[in-house]
């Protein structure tokens, strides 16, 4: 629906013209009001009060807008709502506005003479080839005001039921989305640091743009072959209420000006009523080509109009959800109950004043003022080719346009899900912006051409920002005279300042079901969370929640959202309007009345305002683009924050927490001959007891830490074949699970854990628990060792890539906790390690040793004795960090900084790495690539075979890696080189 009334109250002007127009009444008045007065010659009027003034006019519109919606309709992303949708819009605007009455000439004289008071407002007095004279015992020549006032009311409300499906797929489309949305945010920011967080942002919704293809391949291949369990497709059905209101009051004035204008001479007179004379000229222009002339008994004040503007903006939102969602996978059908709330209010409040200058005088012309009284120049410009002045006081003062704004929003929001557990998330998010400006956009003064000034003040000149100035020509010539009795001056500070600032905070908490019920009524109930390994409830707090329940790592979560979860930006400007004469001719006859007002000489005063003029007109900000950066780098930086806390909540809850982190490989049966034929059961560390038996001692004493992008305990398990060769295929093995949870996580975690490796401060950045399951795995076997001097076993662990940071974080951790193993021998094997052998790298050179402590030092430090072999492929950057031509990797700059014990033949070290160099360059034996390289029917690929041969002889010149091995007694290390 929608309606339009609009009102008009339009004046409609009288004309009146004639050869000669004339105007005579004794004892009335003449008002001339919204009309047009015009004469081909003369025009004079003469009465008791003339008034010349405009008609006002009037309009006001109302616009009323309302559309309703029922039924189905979009949700915004894959699903529909169910419900109504109402939208209302009221507007309306009221506008008073001048139409000014012309008074004139065309090519006579124009002629005004009122015995009292003549009032000219709003409106033009012209005479295109004569003279303009206005006389009278009163002038005022004033600005009209127009008046403007608007009102503003949108209201949205919606309620309803929404279905919204989500698969896979749809997450998958969601994430490429969101990658494109980010995309675009990199580089708008002013700010670099924001445009880092932007591009970091993007980063992220790439890898789970990436992560997520896979996925909905897989479920859009089984939606496709009909199979519904393993396409993970889950349905909500919400209903829900949302309201906002935004409400907008503007009011504020505009100045119209009157003008008198004369192609001869203005002259304008107010005379017979001694100090009632005056002549005003206020938000008006005065010029006459042949010359400008104003003589007062009284005062002459040439003033600037006011102009106002005042808006206020206020806007609030509510609103509520709950339902159901139910999911239908592989563990069959399941659901769960969702409710959540919204609040959200903020205001905009702006006032703003400018003034609108009066102009007065003609730069071709002579411009002359004469009063009894005081001249006040204050928002005003006069001008002339000549300006003389005669008057009592002079004051010339600058106006400033000033402008502030405050303005402040607030949003808090919340979800809770309850299914076999319960979840609670919230956020909340706050901004302001304050703007102050205050400036001078045109200065007020005395602006003479080369006929120059001749200014002379009988009593009193005071400048405040005021400046009294000709042509250089003038003062070059001696044109310019300013005398009076004493002077006062002083500058105006121009300012313009602004602030901006928004926070965010999110957190949670989930409580996964333990003992709680499974299953209502036959119905299964959506796992939430996840539970202790006993099968107890497990509590995980997320976001700014866990700051007091993470330690150190909640601590950094803290002070990540306290410094990257806020937005600041300001700016100020400032500059000077000064007072200044441009002469050297300055005369101050009374300098006992000088030293008296300033403390200064009548010489020192004239010499200190003799000096160039400095006005810069500062801009006002502009409020509406402040304050929408700031809604885009808030939006950014909580992006940021949200992306850091969760991914922080994985590594925190999923690996650093993670419970089940270690499990065994069953030794390979005689049957054997592929991978789906290997055996692991799950190993609890907790429940270890120091091993009875060399056997049991030799199960645990092979130990094979994996490197990154293991999803899976199938990868886990190739890896400890593949790196560990025959020794861990045929053998019990056991193997560390670093628990997978998305790709950002995995990669974040990698660099973590390779620098808490270097910097070697547990108490700070802690160990994982499965680095801490390592360390007490040693101390079973070293206290066996201990129980069994004659029977020792070896610990012979194999590390792969980021493994070798792993293990060096066992180490740092068990020397933490005063751990040792003088009982036991270390002889670890290492290949594509993500952490430097020997304490010979750049880092450690640089640090005196305090960071990047060698591997083969650590264990030295803490072991009986033993040995480090390893290999590092040539073009392994990972192992070998990034270096110029013939510069070892120990110099390098990167992650694993040791040498190649390869062949340094030229290549392309990332190309090289990615299609082999850090995984087929390791395969350690020919029985573990025939093993791995034999599907499920015992076909064996002769052709993978052969590959992984042919790659290893151009790396090694042998099958398997070229190994060096680094040998150590406690401290003392010796290297030796094995070839295989």
């Amino acid at each position: 629906m929608t309606k339009h009334d609009h009102r008009y109250d339009l004046a409609q002007g009288s004309n009146i013209d004639g050869k000669n127009v004339s105007f005579n009444t004794n004892n009335g008045d003449l008002t001339i009001q919204g009309a047009s007065v015009v004469a081909e010659n003369e025009l004079i009027a003469k009465a008791n009060n003339i008034t010349i003034k405009e008609a006002e006019n009037r309009i006001y519109s109302e616009d009323f807008y309302s559309e309703q919606k029922s039924g189905l309709m979009g949700s915004g992303g894959i699903g529909f709502s169910i419900g109504s949708k109402k939208e209302t819009t009221e507007n309306d605007q009221t506008k008073d506005y001048a139409s000014g009455s012309q008074v004139g000439s065309l090519k006579g004289n124009t002629t005004l003479l009122a015995q009292d008071h003549y009032r000219q407002q709003g409106s033009t007095v012209s005479s295109l080839e004569g003279d303009v004279n206005i006389g009278s015992k009163k002038v005022d020549v004033l600005a009209a005001d127009d008046k403007y006032e608007t009102h503003y009311k949108h209201i949205m409300e919606q309620k309803g039921f929404t279905i919204a499906v989500n698969s896979p797929v749809v997450q998958a489309a969601q994430n490429v989305m969101a990658v494109v949305e980010q995309t675009h945010q990199v580089g708008e920011s002013k700010n670099n640091r924001i445009n880092a967080l932007a591009a970091a942002n993007t980063a992220w919704a790439a890898m789970r743009a990436a992560e997520s293809v896979g996925s909905a391949l897989s479920s859009a291949q089984a939606l496709a072959n009909g199979d519904i369990k393993n396409a993970n497709v889950s349905v909500s059905l919400t209903y829900g209420e949302q309201k906002n209101v935004q409400t907008q009051h503007i009011q504020g004035n505009t100045a119209t000006n009157s003008a008198i204008n004369a192609g001869g001479n203005v002259t304008i007179t107010a005379t017979g009523a001694d100090n009632a004379s005056d002549i005003n000229i206020v938000g008006s222009d005065v010029s006459g080509k042949q010359g400008t002339r104003f003589l007062a008994d009284d005062e002459i004040n040439f003033l600037a109009a006011k102009q106002t503007h005042q808006e206020r903006s206020n806007n609030k939102s509510s609103g509520w959800n709950a339902g159901i969602s139910a999911s239908y996978g592989s563990d069959g059908f399941a659901f769960g109950v969702t409710a959540g709330g919204n609040d959200g209010k903020g205001y905009g409040n702006g006032d703003e004043t400018t003034w609108r200058t009066s102009h007065i005088g003609d730069k071709a012309s002579d411009t002359v003022m004469v009063s009894g009284g005081n001249t006040t120049v204050k928002g005003a410009q006069v001008l002339g080719k000549s300006i003389i002045s005669d008057v009592e006081n002079l004051t010339i003062a600058s106006v400033q346009d000033t402008m502030s704004y405050t303005g402040k929003q607030k949003n808090i929001s919340g979800q809770a899900t309850v299914g076999y557990g319960a979840s609670v998330s919230a956020s909340f998010n706050q901004s302001k912006m304050n703007a102050d400006y205050a400036s001078v956009q045109e200065q007020s003064g005395l602006f003479a051409g080369d006929e120059g000034y001749q200014v002379n003040v009988r009593q009193h000149t005071d400048l405040t920002g005021g400046l009294i100035t000709s042509t250089a020509q003038a003062e070059a010539d001696g044109k310019n005279s300013f005398s009076t009795g004493t002077l006062s001056h002083s500058d105006i500070q121009n300012y313009s300042n602004y602030s901006a600032s928004g926070f965010s905070l999110s957190g949670g908490v989930t409580i996964s079901g333990g003992d709680a019920p499974q299953e209502i009524g036959g119905m299964k109930l959506q796992q939430v969370g996840e539970n202790h390994k006993d099968g107890s409830s497990k509590v995980e707090y997320g976001g700014v929640a866990g700051v007091g329940t993470q330690g150190n790592w909640g601590i950094a979560k803290g002070l990540a959202t306290a410094l990257l979860g806020q937005v600041n930006d300001k700016g100020s400007e400032s500059s000077v309007t000064n007072s200044a004469i441009n002469t050297k001719n300055i005369v101050i006859r009374d300098n006992e009345a000088q030293l008296a007002l300033t403390g200064k000489s009548a010489a020192e005063t004239a010499q200190a305002i003799q000096k160039t003029n400095l006005h810069q007109a500062l801009k006002k900000q502009d409020v509406e683009t402040i304050r929408s950066d700031l809604e885009s780098d808030l939006n950014t930086a909580t992006e940021f924050v949200n992306n850091t806390n969760k991914i922080g909540d994985e590594i925190y809850y999923r690996i650093e927490k993670n419970e089940q982190n270690i499990y065994l490989k069953h030794k390979k049966a005689s049957d054997c001959d592929n991978i789906s034929c290997i055996k692991t059961s799950e190993i609890d560390v907790d429940r270890l007891s120091v091993p009875q038996t060399k056997e049991e001692a030799e199960q645990l004493a092979r130990l094979y830490v994996h490197g990154i992008m293991n999803q899976s305990d199938e990868d886990r398990t190739i890896g400890a074949i593949q790196y560990g060769g025959k020794e861990y295929l045929n053998n019990d093995t056991l193997i560390v699970r670093r628990a997978y949870s998305s790709l950002p996580a995995e990669l974040t975690f990698t660099i973590f854990e390779r620098l808490r490796g270097g910097l070697d401060m547990p108490s700070i950045f802690g160990a994982s628990n499965a680095s801490r399951d390592q360390a007490k795995i040693w101390g079973l076997v070293d206290e066996y060792n201990r129980q069994n001097p004659t029977n020792r076993v070896n610990l012979s662990p194999v590390n792969h890539s980021l493994g070798a940071s792993g293990t060096k974080n066992a180490m740092n951790w068990a020397k933490h906790e005063g751990m040792s193993f003088k009982n036991t021998t270390l002889n670890a094997y290492i290949v594509g390690t993500s952490y430097p052998i020997t304490n010979d790298t750049l880092g450690s050179k640089l640090t005196g040793g305090l960071y990047d402590k060698g591997y083969t030092e650590t264990a030295a430090g803490l072991f009986r004795d033993g040995s480090v072999e390893y290999a590092s492929a040539p073009r392994d950057i990972v192992a070998t960090g990034i270096n110029l031509p013939f510069v070892p990797g120990d110099l390098s700059i990167g992650i694993g900084n040791t040498n190649t014990t390869g062949n340094n033949s030229v290549g392309i070290p990332l190309w090289d790495m990615i299609m082999g160099h850090h995984t087929k360059a390791y395969y350690r034996d020919e029985e573990s690539v025939r093993f791995l390289k034999t599907n499920e029917k015992g076909n064996i690929n002769i052709e993978k075979i052969s590959e992984i041969e042919k790659h290893q002889k151009r790396i090694w010149g042998q099958t398997g890696p070229k190994t060096e091995k680094i040998e150590f007694n406690n401290v003392i290390l010796k290297n030796k080189e094995e070839k295989k």
